[in-house]
C-alpha cells in the first residue's frame, strides 16, 4: 500500500511542476488522517513522510487533529479551523495556535 500510494503522490508532484502550477518553492502541506479516525492508515502517513523526506524544504505531513463528526470519518468545523491554524504554524515558523 504504501509503495502505491507513494508512487501515485510523486507522479502528481511531479504533473504539477511541469504544468506550471508549482514549483521547486512551492510550499506543500501532506496532511494525514488523524491516529483514530476511519480512515487512517500507516502506510499511507509512511508514504507521505517518504514525499516529504525527500524535499524537505518545502514539504511538511502534520496529522489532522481528532476533532471529528460522528461518523468518524470528517472532521468537524474545529478540526478543520485546527488543521489550517496548524498548516500556518509550519509555513510560517510561528507558535501553535489552538481553537
Amino acid at each position: 500500500m504504501q509503495s502505491w500510494y507513494q508512487t501515485r503522490l510523486e507522479s502528481l508532484t511531479a504533473a504539477r511542476d511541469s504544468d506550471g502550477l508549482q514549483d521547486a518553492s512551492t510550499k506543500r502541506l501532506l496532511m494525514d488522517m488523524a491516529v483514530g479516525s476511519l480512515n487512517y492508515s500507516a502506510a499511507i502517513v509512511a508514504a507521505k513522510a517518504a514525499v516529504a523526506a525527500a524535499s524537505p524544504v518545502n514539504t511538511f505531513t502534520h496529522s489532522m487533529p481528532l476533532y471529528m463528526n460522528v461518523d468518524n470519518q470528517h472532521q468537524n468545523g474545529r478540526g478543520q479551523v485546527q488543521a489550517a491554524y496548524d498548516a500556518f504554524e509550519l509555513f510560517y515558523n510561528v507558535n501553535h495556535i489552538s481553537t
